[in-house]
């Protein structure tokens, strides 16, 4: 964080703050496969949230990780790279 342009942060976090009303409209109009994946216990990222991501999109599936929580790639790396491949060996070249 320390290294981390302080401008250029505040800036695209506020973009990720402020852009879901500009994008939640659109998101139907993704039509290809789509993985929404976060933890069980993650506050950051809701479980509610990823749901409500999947029944905008039509081609997504959505995967909730027991007792995960944000660092998801972090802290649970196996269920993460594996639920990873095999969604995209399911989708192969979709």
């Amino acid at each position: 964080m320390l290294s981390n342009d302080n401008e250029s942060y505040i800036h695209a976090y506020s973009i990720f703050a402020t852009s879901d009303e500009q994008v939640w409209t659109k998101l139907d109009k993704i039509n290809r496969p789509t993985f929404i994946i976060t933890g069980e216990d993650d506050v950051g990222s809701h479980p509610n949230m990823a749901k409500a991501l999947h029944s905008k999109i039509k081609k997504s599936e959505v995967c909730i990780v027991p007792k995960a929580r944000h660092m998801l790639p972090v802290e649970d790396y196996d269920s993460f790279n594996i639920n990873i491949d095999r969604f995209l060996t399911k989708v192969g070249g979709e």
